[in-house]
């Protein structure tokens, strides 16, 4: 089904610049092609985020005579009608109908009052317009309608279905058929213009939708991104709800740990994945989030079957890797959006991040160094404390290095008086950069299973700490993941690196998946991700 395989595409030839606004506070909906990066970013700039994504979808009439016959579930005592008269039963259908129509809601619980009034403002601009009504009756009840377009901007011969209502549930599904039907077959007759196109809109999440109009003939233009201006008044749980039920959708498998997870957040932990999300949704739609979490668990799971089967990781150099995530933008792009949102659902990484708070908590001194900061997160939240003098971070990826930066000026943006711009961002091989002596403070994790030689790493990071200077290092002991190269096979293993490197443990925890036992996870060869403070010897 080709309507169904076409997510990736792009809306080039068509757009629409339609808008309605009732008051300040209402709604505002502004579709513009997918690849208008400009336009994009002018909506953003005018307080505009992503709310969903549409397939832009075309039927050609003529091409699809008789496709009636094909459809099977009609109810033949459902009378059709065209008519450029708004009946008051439209407007009430419109509000019976808002909960089904999420094209005008974030909410999970819509404010009724609100779908009144924004619903009623479209109809009066569509009715101003001139725009017709295809209504489905029975007995004199309207059961559903269609405002039709006859002049959208796209050519002769071509109209668009700017909004369809039907009644909920089984019901709706028996008017949705023959109204769509009876209407394709209506504006394809000569004596009534014989039009040879409808061009519509389908939500990507409305399955039933893309269904019908599969059935209909429908091929795919491209995608349409839909956004709405006040996302920043929605309830943060709210948008965290809509990641995690579409997540869950997507991966049912993952109900019960996710849910155990979410249990397990403290207030600070569901107030940071909230501020998460919504910085996230000012760059990305909700669709490109979700599809992130599914490309990482589904690289994480793949590679775990196979170090299971092959007993070793798959890459073994960074040039591997490099040619497959890192010098890709799309794939680094859902990496580090799947890795964002992985920080607060699995239980093993919120746990990780955990030891890392409490410790750079009670650290301070003169400099602080980050070597991969990936995502930026822990990097802002050393520099928030404002407990050193002077932050530097180094990364190998410009994707990671520009998501960092976007993360400290945001945040440096909202703080009076433009906050103390006291670090440094560094795109470079941490294992090739000549850094000053004297660092009080280093951090380095999820870095060194993604490099070839840690030890070597381990050894200039010994170089540059300060003589009482302490380190924070994280080892994933057989973690398999699409990104690591270094297997660290054991905890012996790890201590048996860190001291031939120069260190000694001042402090060490070991966390492990499903609250497994390390001797347990050691033996069956289960990820053990051991958190370490080092010191020199």
């Amino acid at each position: 089904m080709e309507i169904l395989q076409c997510r990736g595409m792009l809306l080039k030839k068509y757009s629409v610049g339609e808008s309605f606004e009732t008051d300040d506070n209402a709604y505002i909906i502004q579709q513009i092609e997918s690849n208008d990066v400009q336009g994009a970013e002018e909506l953003r700039k005018q307080g505009f985020y992503f709310h969903e994504r549409l397939f832009f979808i075309e039927i050609a009439l003529k091409t699809e005579a008789g496709i009636g016959k094909r459809i099977e579930g009609g109810v033949s005592e459902i009378s059709l009608e065209m008519s450029n008269e708004y009946l008051q039963d439209i407007y009430e259908l419109a509000y019976e109908s808002f909960e089904t129509d999420r094209r005008f809601h974030l909410e999970r619980k819509f404010d009724q009052s609100k779908a009144k009034t924004v619903k009623e403002a479209f109809i009066n601009r569509c009715r101003e317009r001139g725009c017709m009504v295809f209504s489905a009756r029975k007995d004199g009840k309207l059961l559903g309608y269609i405002i039709v377009d006859t002049h959208p901007g796209r050519g002769a011969g071509c109209f668009q279905i700017m909004l369809g209502v039907t009644c909920s549930g089984i019901r709706g599904k028996l008017v949705a058929i023959p109204l769509y039907r009876g209407l394709l077959e209506h504006m394809a007759m000569p004596e009534n213009g014989g039009f040879t196109k409808y061009c519509g809109y389908i939500s990507t999440t409305n399955t039933a939708s893309i269904n019908l109009h599969n059935h209909l003939g429908a091929r795919v233009v491209g995608t349409v991104d839909e956004y709405i201006r006040g996302r920043a008044k929605v309830d943060g749980n709210t948008l965290t709800e809509c990641v995690i039920n579409e997540i869950l959708h997507r991966l049912p498998g993952q109900t019960f740990s996710i849910r155990r997870t979410m249990r397990e957040w403290t207030d600070d932990e569901k107030k940071r994945f909230a501020q998460e999300l919504e910085y996230l949704t000012e760059r990305y739609s909700l669709e490109e989030i979700v599809e992130g979490y599914l490309f990482y668990t589904g690289s994480v799971m793949e590679e775990s079957r196979y170090f299971k089967e092959q007993g070793d990781y798959r890459c073994h150099s960074f040039a591997e890797v490099d040619a497959y995530i890192y010098a890709d933008a799309e794939r680094m792009k859902q990496y580090m959006l799947g890795l964002a949102v992985a920080e607060f659902l699995w239980a093993t990484v919120l746990k990780i991040h955990r030891f890392y708070a409490d410790l750079i908590r009670n650290a301070s001194g003169e400099r602080y160094l980050e070597i991969g900061p990936g995502h930026g997160k822990y990097f802002l939240e050393a520099y928030q404390l404002q407990r050193f003098k002077q932050y530097d971070a180094v990364d190998v990826s410009e994707t990671a290095i520009a998501m960092t930066k976007d993360y400290m000026e945001r945040y440096i943006a909202k703080m009076q008086g433009g906050g103390v711009k006291n670090y440094r961002l560094i795109c470079g091989d941490a294992t090739k950069f000549s850094f000053d002596v004297g660092y009080d403070f280093v951090v380095i994790q999820e870095v060194l299973e993604h490099i070839e030689d840690p030890i070597g790493m381990l050894r200039s990071i010994h170089r540059i700490l300060a003589s009482d200077g302490k380190v924070y290092a994280l080892f994933p002991i057989n973690a398999p993941s699409p990104a690591h190269i270094f297997l660290f096979h054991s905890i012996a293993h790890v201590k048996g690196i860190v001291a031939e490197a120069g260190f000694e443990l001042l402090q060490e925890e070991y966390i492990t998946t499903n609250h497994m036992s390390v001797e347990l996870a050691e033996e069956k060869k289960m990820p053990i991700n051991a958190c370490m403070v080092l010191v020199k010897s």
